[in-house]
């Protein structure tokens, strides 16, 4: 880039798989590939890049029986050179969330306590059980049974201690059970299902830490790095029969992994739908039926607290600052899209400063944030409806332009020019007056050039988390994963003009049962 006018490609490197994340740190790119795991039969290894493979032998596990379905790679790349400074390959599952933060990726797993091993510790617990029947149980609980065959003797053994009862005092007991059982579940809805943090450091990504938090994330937005702070937003109980979820917060060590503090216990009966973390403050939306913004002081790790919260129609499954104790949010009401301006400078009293719905009854925004674009120096952000797109003035949220293109995509900007981006063509407004430039046609091929191949060029972010890029596109991190890819190698080139990310539009794929791993692996990540 020594002479902007000319740039020249100085390396590529071909990518097997899905491109997860991307983003260039202190000279390197940090690269992560998610991969299928190979089929039995074929040759046991993985394929990140087009000339690195990996043996199963040197991937990594958990040290607990997991569902894997895929493996993420960790790649380390001299930005100078193009050449693998370092690698570290796991199993992991598509429902995984990576998140990139400068110093370190993280991942997860998750895992869920049996029902029948939580039942069991009901029943040793209860005092309405007998001792006989006690020592039944744990009589069953040291045999080395499946949890289906376990479920099975535990059923067992209660009806048949129910069954030596008077009739009366039968359904009494087997009622007064069922109550307890309940309150049971909601006391220890935090141990029912675990997410399992693992940290793997730039600077050697074989140094890996782990640690956990109750409940399940959202998105890579769940997770957050600040001031040496790993804050993570999870649900809890949600997939407990009878019992209503909670919305958490917890607050780690972002080396060690410890767990330090957290907020527990907000809107019960519901589940996260949009988080945000902003310096030492935190925003969550819940939803269920309402949809409230919780505002979280996030100052002392040790000891976070919520300060406030507002109910509003609809939910918000996107949050992006504004600036000036502002927050956009992006989402739905009555199956129409809707935007909302909160001001959140009284974080006690957070309120709704702008609301509006658009005629429109989706927008892309709902899939990936890198379709929303925000552009403080003019005041307006982008939406893509499959209408066309809206230019919103984020200061009372009314229409700045209605730009007519097919299918538009994203939207960047550049000086006081504004791109937006569609199936087959670019549209350029002036932001001074908003009106029309020119329009770009996408599927022209430059005479003397040939249609390009399947190969495809993605260029790598450089924006530091909770920040937004010069393009106005935030920092690059996982969506939920989508299926990985095969065949011919995507090309990673140095050869980006401006901090910009070419991220395919993600793909929702249906639930696959995981197939056991069935690989050697040597060493555990926890």
């Amino acid at each position: 880039m020594s002479d902007p006018d000319a740039p020249t490609e100085a390396w590529e490197r071909g990518v097997r798989g899905r491109v997860v994340s991307a983003r260039l740190t202190d000279g390197q790119v940090l690269l992560v590939v998610a991969n299928e795991l190979p089929r039995p039969g074929e040759d046991c290894r993985v394929q990140p890049l087009a000339d690195v493979s990996v043996p199963c032998t040197d991937v990594r596990h958990p040290t607990q029986p997991v569902p894997a379905d895929v493996t993420y790679s960790v790649l380390s790349i001299d930005a100078a050179s193009g050449d693998l400074t370092e690698r570290t390959t796991f199993v992991g599952s598509r429902d995984a969330t990576v998140y990139a933060s400068a110093d370190a990726v993280y991942a997860t797993y998750t895992t869920s306590e049996r029902r029948s091993a939580l039942r069991m510790e009901f029943l040793l617990q209860s005092d309405r059980v007998p001792e006989r029947v006690e020592d039944r149980l744990r009589t069953v609980q040291g045999y080395d049974l499946s949890p289906e065959a376990e479920q099975e003797e535990v059923r067992a053994t209660v009806r048949g201690w129910l069954r030596t009862l008077p009739p009366e005092e039968r359904r009494e007991v087997r009622e007064s059970l069922r109550d307890d059982w309940r309150d049971y579940l909601r006391e220890h809805r935090r141990d029912a299902t675990t997410t399992h943090v693992a940290r793997f450091p730039v600077d050697d990504l074989n140094a890996t830490t782990t640690g956990s938090v109750p409940g399940e994330v959202l998105n890579q937005f769940s997770f957050d790095v600040h001031d040496g702070t790993l804050r993570v937003a999870t649900t809890v109980g949600e997939r407990l029969p009878g019992v209503e979820s909670a919305n958490d917060v917890y607050t780690l060590d972002a080396t060690s992994l410890e767990r330090q503090g957290s907020v527990t216990g907000m809107s019960e009966g519901q589940r996260v739908y949009g988080v945000r973390f902003d310096g030492d403050r935190g925003y969550v939306v819940t939803f269920r039926r309402v949809d409230p913004l919780h505002v979280l002081d996030l100052s002392d790790p040790a000891d976070p607290t919520e300060e406030g919260s507002v109910k509003l129609p609809g939910y918000s499954s996107y949050l992006h600052p504004l600036g000036d104790d502002r927050v956009m949010g992006i989402g739905e009401e009555d199956g129409r899209v809707k935007a909302v301006v909160f001001d959140v400078s009284d974080p006690s009293d957070p309120r709704v400063a702008e609301s509006r719905v658009l005629d429109a009854r989706w927008s892309a925004i709902s899939r990936t944030h890198h379709a929303f674009t925000h552009d403080s120096r003019h005041g307006v952000a982008f939406l893509p409806t499959p209408d066309g797109g809206y230019v919103l003035d984020t200061a009372d949220l009314s229409t700045e332009r209605r730009v007519e293109v097919e299918a538009p995509r994203r939207a960047r900007y550049v000086g006081d020019h504004l791109f937006v981006f569609g199936a087959a063509e670019a549209v350029v407004l002036d932001e001074t007056d908003w009106s029309r430039v020119t329009t770009v046609d996408l599927t022209a091929v430059p005479s003397g050039e040939s249609t390009p191949g399947p190969t495809t060029p993605v260029t790598t972010s450089t924006s530091e988390p909770g920040t937004t890029t010069a393009a106005g596109t935030p920092p690059t991190a996982s969506a939920t994963p989508s299926p990985p890819t095969s065949g011919t190698p995507t090309q990673v080139r140095t050869t980006a003009t401006a901090d910009r990310t070419a991220t395919p539009e993600p793909t929702t794929s249906p639930t696959a049962t995981p197939r056991p791993v069935e690989t050697a692996t040597q060493t555990p990540v926890a």
